[in-house]
């Protein structure tokens, strides 16, 4: 997806079924903003799925939300510079901390 856009473009129109060209340049875009290079777990977006769940059981709200995630084998791979050998550069999500 991030190092042969032609070819993801192939991908997605083959099996979303998109041939209008606006439409697919739209489904590309969405594509680059949602996923991200690096996929640590955001605490603050776990946090929110927390919430939702303590509406109905009030009992999650006493929960820690980093005991739900484990950003672990991903900080492995930023400490070791897996990600800058693959993307050639930092990337701004890049994050050694706790979160």
């Amino acid at each position: 997806m991030h190092t042969n856009k032609k070819g993801f473009e192939t991908i997605i129109s083959r099996y979303s079924k998109l041939t209008d060209p606006g439409m697919l340049d739209g489904g590309v875009q969405y594509a680059y903003d949602f996923v991200e290079k690096v996929p640590l777990v955001k605490h603050e977006a776990f946090q929110v799925t927390l919430d939702q769940i303590a509406e109905r059981r009030p009992e999650a709200a006493r929960e820690n939300v980093a005991y739900f995630y484990d950003n672990s084998l991903v900080q492995e791979l930023i400490k070791e510079g897996f990600f800058k050998s693959l993307w050639g550069k930092e990337v701004g999500s890049m994050t050694l901390s706790g979160r």
